[in-house]
């Protein structure tokens, strides 16, 4: 409930300080998609999930996962997605 409630204290929007480690985390994945390994394990824990999703989704759509490059999987245990999707969005 500590996750939840630091989720919604900002109504969804995540701070700044947390932006910065995702976009790190983001280009640590897609650094490792670019590269010649077989293999892509990401797996997320409570709001880990929340964050690897968030993640994952945006390097998909940002073309960070190639048809001919590492096999990319998603391992979720324990998440908050389907209480945080219900917070209200900030515009």
């Amino acid at each position: 409930m500590y996750d939840y409630a630091y989720s919604a204290k900002p109504r969804s929007a995540n701070p700044p300080k947390l932006e910065v480690r995702i976009a790190t985390i983001h280009f640590k994945i897609a650094a490792v998609m670019d590269s010649d390994v077989d293999d892509m394990l990401v797996f997320g824990h409570s709001s880990g999930v929340h964050l690897g999703v968030s993640i994952l989704s945006d390097l998909i759509c940002s073309n960070g996962v190639s048809a001919n490059g590492p096999k990319l999987s998603f391992l979720s245990l324990g998440q908050v997605v389907p209480m945080v999707s219900f917070l209200p969005k900030v515009y």
